[in-house]
């Protein structure tokens, strides 16, 4: 013992560590056991820098049971039962009243485990939830949030009860209403369950959801936003231009099958910027600002477009044949023909002739009569006149040729009555004349239908000729005639597109139209015909393109692209103006944003530059691109579901916030 300790009153003993051996204790009532001094019950008083050391009482069993039981509680089975608690406590309206059965179904479940009665072992449920809670308010609370979620979540996964929410809706301000009045109500509902009918809870109930309901679409918004910007900003590794271009693609309504569909369609000289008008609104302002991707983009569709015309006379080759010289063509098939017919002729001319009762009543008639005299005419200007009282088959070969010039001009006019009427004298006058001049009409004809085919076919497009005739003219042609007709309709097309500025526009400006496009069908078959003109629409599409970038209209899409792409331009004039005013501050802060400016304008003019190189790229460059685009527009899916996810999460919580919040303000 320390020599300098003061001496203990009478009955006292210090404590060294040893274990005293104890004394009996007195009755129930937890006097002190071992230290009380040895005679009565007065307690003399303690030397200065001495106090009494109590020591515990015995405790009896219930008292022992909820130490031990608070004791588990501070493990992990204590924050699993606050977590699960708090979460069926979190659960709007409805929470108290599952928290308490489920707390009841404990107890009388307990008490026919261990023979202890439904009260006591209720209260030990209180006690032991109470006891959890506090010992881990954090996993309270987190179980108070999960709960109030799930219970809000199958209320909001059905139409009535997402628009009742605030949830679904079509502006944010209807959204935010709805909210509030669902908030409102949930809120003081939930209070006056919780406080058995406090009027100044359920106010104060009804005010906190009204705040959080009406606050939670726009929080739901900002958030759902906030997710999505941040995953698609790391699950892209920063590569902005694609996060701009997929998000173009993805406005466009075109996914990553029907992309690559669409650009297998274009052919080899398709753009990424073909696929659809965003696409092309991308292309326009990087066209229109300064620096490289100007210089790419409107180098690529002014070769693109060079090169129109030429494509469309391949295709025309592969659908209506190769293109030839026409005229040369024509030159030979008349050729072909009077050297065919000129032998017969001169025989039939040498035959001796009695013209028939039908040809002189022909004759007689006013057109017989004309016909009569525009063939002796003709004699007189070949210094070989005839007799119009003995008419030979030479004199009578003029008077058909003579009826052969009234029929056109009867036909061009129009007038198909008198073409009947001529056609038919022409057929009795034939069909009376000798057999040798037949057989010349005949080696004649050959050649001549095939000539008309190539003029028939050269004007097809051009003539006010309904598609049904056009049809019916090619079943009415024989194999020649037809390789005729289609040749000259391929060297009709070359004549248009020739006389035109814009030899491709021509092209397409003729096609456009329908009566034209079902002329082609009549001409080559449906199949044949819808292969020509999707390369027509091929071309059509790159025009358009070519028109939107290019071109000098300023449209609210340009414009909106063009921020995309840093369009914003800020005062050059700032650090001038600064100076010249003597407000040196105002310059230097100037010439730092101009600096600012210039380093952000080079970074996003390089930005243009790559975008150019992928919106205007062509063949195989063109398919890896667009699965790189079809990449990113997928992990923006994603993306985006998580974060309307994450947002519609939030709103839900902001419904069930009100009960949390004035759970933990109740237990301050």
């Amino acid at each position: 013992m320390a020599d300098n300790l003061p001496a203990l009153p009478p009955g006292f003993v210090l404590d060294t560590g040893a274990a005293p051996a104890p004394k009996p204790a007195q009755g129930e009532t937890g006097e002190l056991m071992g230290h009380a001094p040895a005679g009565g019950d007065s307690t003399p008083e303690l030397p200065p820098g001495f106090e009494m050391e109590p020591v515990g009482r015995h405790l009896n069993w219930e008292e022992s049971q909820r130490l031990l039981d608070r004791d588990e509680q501070s493990g992990a089975s204590g924050a699993f039962g606050a977590f699960t608690s708090g979460g069926v406590e979190g659960f709007p309206i409805v929470g108290p009243a599952i928290m308490g059965g489920i707390k009841r179904a404990a107890a009388g479940l307990g008490s026919l485990i261990n023979g202890d009665s439904y009260d006591s072992n209720l209260e030990r449920a209180d006690q032991i939830v109470t006891d959890a809670q506090e010992q881990h308010p954090v996993a309270r609370i987190a179980g108070n949030i999960t709960g109030g979620v799930a219970a809000m979540a199958p209320v909001a996964s059905t139409a009535l009860g997402a628009r009742a929410l605030g949830v679904a809706g079509e502006t944010l301000a209807g959204r935010s209403i709805a909210g509030l009045a669902s908030g409102g109500v949930i809120g003081g509902t939930d209070a006056a369950v919780r406080s058995e009918g406090d009027w100044t809870k359920i106010a104060q109930g009804a005010g906190l959801g009204m705040l959080f309901g009406g606050a939670g679409p726009a929080v739901g918004s900002a958030i759902g936003a906030g997710t999505r910007g941040v995953l698609n900003w790391v699950r892209s590794r920063g590569d902005s231009v694609g996060r701009n271009l997929a998000t173009s693609l993805t406005a466009d309504g075109i996914d990553a099958a029907s992309a690559r569909a669409r650009l297998a369609e274009l052919g080899p000289e398709g753009m990424p910027a073909d696929l659809g008008p965003n696409m092309q609104g991308d292309l326009s302002a990087i066209a229109s600002m300064p620096g490289r991707g100007q210089t790419v983009a409107r180098a690529a569709l002014a070769e693109r477009a060079a090169g129109a015309g030429q494509r469309i006379r391949t295709d025309a080759d592969a659908s209506l044949g190769p293109s030839g010289d026409i005229i040369a063509d024509r030159a030979a098939y008349v050729q072909e023909r009077a050297d065919a017919a000129r032998p017969l002729y001169q025989q039939a001319y040498a035959e001796p002739f009695q013209p028939t009762q039908t040809i002189r009543n022909i004759l007689q008639t006013p057109a017989g009569r004309q016909a009569l005299r525009n063939a002796q005419r003709l004699a007189e200007n070949e210094r070989m006149p005839i007799n119009p009282d003995q008419l030979d088959v030479r004199g009578l070969d003029l008077v058909k040729r003579s009826l052969d010039d009234q029929i056109g001009v009867a036909q061009r006019a129009g007038r198909n009555n008198e073409v009947r009427m001529l056609s038919t004298m022409r057929n009795h006058l034939i069909n009376d004349a000798p057999d040798s001049y037949r057989a010349a009409l005949d080696a004649f004809a050959g050649p001549s239908a095939v000539i008309d085919a190539l003029d028939n076919g050269r004007s097809v497009f051009q003539r006010s000729v309904h598609p049904g005739e056009v049809a019916a003219e090619m079943r009415a042609l024989g194999p020649g005639e037809r390789d005729a007709y289609l040749h000259g309709a391929r060297a009709g097309l070359d004549e248009i597109m020739m006389n035109a500025r814009n030899d491709g526009g021509a092209a397409r400006a003729m096609f456009q139209k329908d009566a034209n496009r079902f002329k082609l069908q009549a001409l080559l078959g449906r199949d044949e015909a819808d292969r020509f003109l999707s390369a027509i629409e091929r071309e059509a599409t790159f025009a358009d393109t070519g028109h939107a970038v290019t071109g000098n209209s300023v449209t609210a899409a340009r414009t909106a692209a063009q921020q995309r792409w840093g369009g914003q331009r800020g005062d050059g004039n700032g650090v001038v103006r600064g100076v010249l005013n003597m407000n040196f501050g105002d310059a230097l802060a100037s010439a730092g944003g101009k600096l600012n400016q210039v380093q952000n304008e080079a970074a996003m003019a390089a930005r243009r530059g790559a975008a150019a190189d992928i919106l205007t790229s062509r063949g195989p460059d063109a398919v890896d691109q667009l699965e790189r685009l079809s990449f990113l527009q997928a992990l923006q899916g994603q993306n985006a579901r998580i974060g309307a996810e994450a947002g519609t999460a939030a709103q839900i919580g902001a419904q069930a916030a009100p009960t949390l919040t004035r759970q933990l303000l109740e237990r301050r």
